[in-house]
């Protein structure tokens, strides 16, 4: 797992609504994805911590992992691991800024420090529980939003002095997002109107610049 070496990953499921994005990225069920049929996310956090505790055992450093969990849903971006009442589905909006050295981050999103698989499974299913979707004629739980999981890790190494003291220092850090894009939909096919409606029109524009970047990005 390159993240351990500090290098940032990015994985993106694209593809048409009910092609089965959500499924490969989370599992049979988004509100229960500690289960044998557990997707992407959870099986890499899996693989994440058994790592952990490989490497911490060699006794050089300690690896902090950080969660945090955003949706972009009609061009706005809000936080899935916000505190809200229980059984709501507000909206906790958040920005996203540049910093001129720290590079893009989310402005007032929420991270949370996990030391186990149950405290990830707890957060995923309730950030899952947050998300924005529908029924339409081509999928009944169509996700209306990007979703984008985060894991963050950083490193810590303990140094023993001479004189028997104990110094920690900051190591490498490394990001993964984990993204479980909308799908495409064509409305004549899906046969949405209204609001809905208005969630494909934003799907589908973002989708088509998302592509153009990626192409930019291929020919720098």
């Amino acid at each position: 797992m390159h993240a351990f070496n500090g290098y940032n990953s990015c994985l993106f499921a694209y593809g048409q609504t009910g092609s089965g994005k959500t499924y490969t990225m989370m599992g049979g069920d988004p509100n229960s994805v500690g289960g044998a049929d557990g997707g992407v996310i959870p099986r890499l956090c899996v693989e994440l911590f058994d790592r952990r505790v490989r490497i911490e055992a060699e006794g050089h450093s300690k690896w902090r992992v950080m969660v945090g969990y955003v949706e972009v849903y009609n061009e706005r971006v809000s936080d899935l691991l916000a505190k809200r009442r229980k059984g709501s589905k507000e909206e906790v909006f958040v920005e996203v800024r540049e910093h001129p050295t720290m590079g893009v981050f989310i402005e007032g999103q929420r991270l949370q420090e996990v030391s186990s698989m149950g405290e990830i499974v707890e957060l995923i299913e309730s950030g899952n529980r947050a998300r924005h979707t529908a029924s339409t004629k081509m999928n009944d739980r169509s996700s209306r939003s990007h979703a984008i999981f985060m894991l963050t890790l950083y490193e810590e190494r303990s140094m023993q002095t001479a004189s028997g003291q104990v110094i920690t220092t900051a190591g490498m850090s490394s990001r993964m997002n984990l993204v479980d894009l909308a799908g495409s939909e064509r409305v004549t096919q899906s046969e949405v109107v209204g609001q809905q409606f208005n969630e494909a029109r934003y799907i589908n524009l973002s989708l088509t610049t998302l592509g153009r970047v990626i192409d930019m990005l291929a020919d720098m």
